[in-house]
C-alpha cells in the first residue's frame, strides 16, 4: 500500500484525524490538570476509578437494575478477579502516591494491571455500569503508560525476552498444541478458581482440532528444516497466523486460552523477526501509520472487538406438559383426578451468539474472518523486492468482499456486532480500493 500523497481524500481525513488527537493530548498533558492529582499522574486517577469498579463488586447483595447492576450476586470481574484487583490496583496506587510505598511503583506492577485492566474490559463490553467503569480505567491506564514511557519499557522487556528464545516458531506453535491437547484431555472437565483453571473442556470441533494439528505439525516442520520446500515461510507464516486467530477467538483469563494466546505471541514476534531480516530492516511497524495503511491500523481493531458483541440470536419453541389434577364431582360426589395435558407451560429459551461463534456445528467460520482481518495486517505491512503480481493487488479487496458478505447475512437478526463490524469494515475496504485498484489499472494497462 503506498504512502498517502498531499491532495488526495485520505490524506485529508488522516491529517484531520491525528490534529484531532495532538489536540486531545495536549489538554489531557496540561500541567493545570495534572498537578491537581494526588501523585500528579493520570495514573492515579485510572486506578481510582479500577479500585471503585470492584469496591462495588464487594457489596453483599445484589443491586440495580440491567444498566447499573452491582454487587457480590452479579459480580461481573468474578470474585477471583475482585479481590487480584483490589490487591494489585492497590499497591500500584500506593506505589504513585505515598512516599514510604516507592518500591510498589514497579513498571512490572503498573504494566501488569494496565495490561489486566485492558483484558478485562474487552472480555466485559457492555453498556453497564461496571464494564464502563472498567473500561474508563483501562484506557486512562493505557495513555498514562503510553505517555510516561511504561509501555515502551514493557515492549524493550518483553522483546528482548522474545529474542531468546530458541526456535521461537517451533516453540510458539507447540506452546498452543499443548493448550490444545489440554482442552482435550479425557474425562470431566475439571474447572477451579472462578473459572481461571479449567483443564479438559474442548475448545475446538473435531474438524478444527484436525486443521490445527496439520498446521502445526508442518509448520514446525518446515520451521526445523525437516520439510523443505520452497514456501517453508509461506507455511510457518499461514499456521501461525490461524493459530493467532484461533488465539482472538478463545481468548479469556483462563488456562487454556492464556497458554495458547503466550504461544501465538512468541510464533508471530519470530516470524516477524525473519520477515523483517529477509527485508533488510524496511519491514516496521510504523508503517501502519503511513497513508491509508492507518485505516487499516483503525479498521481491523474496531472489526476484532465488534466480533465480541451479540450477532445472532435464536429462541426455541415452548411446549406444553401435562399433569394430574383433581376437582370435585357433583355427579360422583366427591374429588376425582384426571390427567390434563397442558397443566404446565415450558417457555422457550433465548441464545444469544458473538462473532467469534459464528457458523455451523462442527466447523465455526469465526477464526477464518479472524484471519482474513489478521491478514488485511499482514498486507498492509507488506515489503518485497520483488515485482508484485497484478492478482496480488486485488487480494485484500477480494477478503473484505468475502467479510462483508458474511457480515449482511448476520444484519438481519435485530442484533448490534454487524452494525458495530461495518465501520471498521469500510476503512479497511477504502485503504484496500484506493490502494489496490489504481495499480491494478497501471499494470494492466495496455503498452504504449
Amino acid at each position: 500500500m503506498s504512502h498517502a500523497e498531499p491532495g488526495l481524500p485520505h490524506a485529508d481525513v488522516v491529517g484531520r484525524i491525528r490534529d484531532a488527537a495532538a489536540r486531545a493530548d495536549e489538554r489531557l498533558r496540561d500541567p493545570s490538570l495534572t498537578e491537581r492529582i494526588p501523585g500528579k499522574s493520570l495514573a492515579v486517577v485510572g486506578y481510582g476509578v479500577l479500585l471503585l469498579a470492584v469496591l462495588l463488586e464487594l457489596v453483599p447483595g445484589s443491586h440495580g437494575d440491567r444498566y447499573l447492576s452491582f454487587g457480590w450476586k452479579s459480580s461481573k470481574l468474578g470474585h477471583v478477579w475482585d479481590f487480584a484487583f483490589l490487591a494489585l490496583a492497590g499497591a500500584a496506587l500506593a506505589g504513585r502516591v505515598l512516599p514510604q510505598a516507592k518500591r510498589l511503583a514497579h513498571p512490572a506492577l503498573q504494566t501488569a494491571v494496565a495490561v489486566l485492566a485492558l483484558a478485562q474490559a474487552y472480555l466485559l463490553l457492555d453498556p453497564s455500569l461496571i464494564p464502563l467503569l472498567v473500561l474508563v480505567a483501562a484506557l486512562i491506564l493505557t495513555y498514562d503508560a503510553v505517555h510516561t514511557g511504561l509501555a515502551a519499557q514493557a515492549r524493550d522487556t518483553a522483546r528482548t525476552r522474545l529474542e531468546a528464545i530458541p526456535n521461537a516458531t517451533t516453540a510458539g506453535l507447540g506452546a498452543c498444541l499443548v493448550a490444545l491437547a489440554i482442552s482435550k484431555l479425557p474425562g470431566k472437565p475439571l474447572s477451579t478458581l472462578g473459572g481461571v483453571l479449567v483443564i479438559g473442556s474442548s475448545v475446538t470441533s473435531l474438524a478444527w482440532t484436525l486443521v490445527l494439528v496439520a498446521a502445526g505439525a508442518a509448520a514446525i516442520a518446515a520451521d526445523r528444516g525437516i520439510l523443505k520446500t520452497p514456501y517453508d515461510a509461506w507455511i510457518t507464516g499461514g499456521a501461525t497466523l490461524l493459530f493467532a486467530a484461533w488465539a482472538w477467538v478463545l481468548f479469556n483469563l483462563s488456562l487454556v486460552p492464556l497458554l495458547w494466546l503466550a504461544g501465538a505471541v512468541v510464533a508471530i514476534h519470530s516470524e516477524y523477526a525473519k520477515a523483517k531480516e529477509r527485508t533488510g530492516g524496511e519491514l516496521t511497524l510504523r508503517r501502519l501509520t503511513q497513508g491509508p495503511r492507518l485505516f487499516v491500523l483503525a479498521g481491523v481493531p474496531l472489526c476484532l472487538v465488534a466480533l465480541s458483541f451479540t450477532w445472532s440470536k435464536t429462541q426455541t419453541s415452548g411446549m406444553f406438559m401435562g399433569g394430574n389434577e383433581q376437582w370435585y364431582s357433583s355427579y360422583a360426589q366427591g374429588y376425582v383426578t384426571s390427567y390434563n395435558y397442558t397443566k404446565y407451560y415450558m417457555p422457550g429459551i433465548n441464545f444469544s451468539g458473538t462473532g467469534l461463534t459464528q457458523g455451523p456445528d462442527g466447523f465455526s467460520f469465526s477464526p477464518l474472518i479472524v484471519a482474513a482481518l489478521l491478514a488485511l495486517l499482514v498486507f498492509a505491512l507488506w515489503v518485497t523486492t520483488k515485482p508484485i503480481p497484478t492478482w496480488a493487488y486485488v487480494v485484500p479487496g477480494a477478503l473484505v468482499a468475502l467479510v462483508a458478505v458474511w457480515t449482511v447475512a448476520h444484519m438481519f437478526d435485530d442484533v448490534l456486532g454487524p452494525w458495530l463490524f461495518l465501520p471498521g469494515l469500510a476503512l479497511c475496504g477504502l485503504a484496500a480500493f484506493t490502494v489496490g485498484m489504481p495499480a491494478v489499472r497501471r499494470l494492466t494497462a495496455p503498452a504504449a
